[in-house]
């Protein structure tokens, strides 16, 4: 990992308030993220949705709008999710579109089957 990347999400005192696991606050994008679940916080105060909802509902949809509307969140909140997916290989953005990447079914999968 770069040391830009290392700078740009940095540990928190924090914990899961869903698994108890250790929270990074991502810098890049001001969210905290749950290392252990994704559990994606905006900073409101309540959790929004997870990584892995997010995964999830890309079976269904793939344009960002719909997304949202599905995840019953805002717009930017999904946006700044993918954009932290997209730095983790997870998924690809084409435009409005996005897409699961090889390594994003994977992960989907195994989750899946847990």
């Amino acid at each position: 990992m770069s040391g830009e990347r290392q700078r740009a999400m940095r540990h928190t005192r924090q914990r899961c308030e869903v698994c108890g696991g250790p929270v990074f606050f991502d810098a890049s994008q001001r969210v905290r993220v749950c290392s252990s679940c994704g559990l994606v916080q905006s900073g409101r105060g309540k959790s929004d949705f997870s990584l892995r909802d997010v995964m999830s509902e890309l079976q269904f949809t793939n344009t960002l709008e719909e997304l949202a509307a599905r995840l019953n969140a805002s717009d930017w909140e999904v946006e700044r999710a993918v954009l932290l997916m997209q730095k983790e290989g997870l998924v690809e953005i084409r435009g409005n579109r996005v897409i699961l990447t090889a390594k994003g079914r994977r992960a989907l999968l195994r989750d899946l089957s847990d």
